[in-house]
C-alpha cells in the first residue's frame, strides 16, 4: 500500500516546501508595506527597442551637430576654390586683353591695314590675282564637341537633402 501511495502521487512529495516557497514569492511581490509591487509596463524587447530608438535619434542629432559645426570650413574651402578659379579666369582675360591691344596697335599701322585687306581679298595696284585649279586645301581639324557637365540626379526626399546638407554634393 505504501508503494501505491507513492505511485499515485509521485510529484506531491515535499508539498509543504512548495507551499512555503509560493508564500515567500507572494510576500516578496507585496514588499514590506504589504502592497503589491506594480508590474512593469514595458517588456524586455519593448525596452530594448526604445533604447535603440533613443540611440538612433541621438546619433542622428550628433551627426547633424557635427555637420553644422563643419559647414563653415567646408564653405570656406568651396569659396577658396571659387576664388582661385576666378583669379585664373581673370589672368586669362588680362592676357587676352593684352593680345587684343597689341593687335589693335598693329592694325593701326600701314602694314596691319595691308595684311587685313589681303585677308579680305584686296590686291595692291599692279598685282594680278592667280587662280590655281585642282588644288585641295588640307581639311581643317574639327574640334570635338564639348561634353556637357554631368547632371547629378541626386537623391530625392529627406535622405537626399540630409546627404546634401552633410556633404554639399
Amino acid at each position: 500500500m505504501d508503494s501505491d501511495t507513492r505511485d499515485s502521487r509521485p510529484f506531491r512529495r515535499n508539498t509543504h516546501l512548495e507551499s512555503e516557497e509560493l508564500e515567500r514569492r507572494r510576500r516578496s511581490r507585496r514588499g514590506k508595506t504589504g502592497w503589491k509591487r506594480p508590474r512593469r509596463i514595458l517588456g524586455l524587447w519593448a525596452r530594448l527597442a526604445l533604447l535603440l530608438g533613443v540611440i538612433v535619434v541621438s546619433v542622428f542629432f550628433a551627426i547633424s551637430l557635427v555637420a553644422k559645426a563643419l559647414r563653415p570650413y567646408r564653405e570656406a574651402g568651396v569659396q577658396s576654390a571659387q576664388l582661385a578659379s576666378t583669379r585664373r579666369d581673370s589672368a586669362a582675360l588680362v592676357a587676352q586683353n593684352a593680345d587684343l591691344a597689341r593687335r589693335i596697335r598693329y592694325l593701326q599701322t600701314t602694314d596691319g591695314i595691308a595684311s587685313e585687306a589681303r585677308s579680305y581679298g584686296y590686291l595692291r595696284p599692279g598685282e594680278r590675282p592667280i587662280m590655281v585649279k585642282g588644288l585641295t586645301l588640307p581639311a581643317m581639324p574639327v574640334a570635338p564637341p564639348v561634353a556637357a557637365p554631368p547632371v547629378h540626379s541626386g537623391a530625392v526626399g529627406a535622405a537626399g537633402r540630409f546627404w546634401h546638407h552633410l556633404t554639399g554634393h
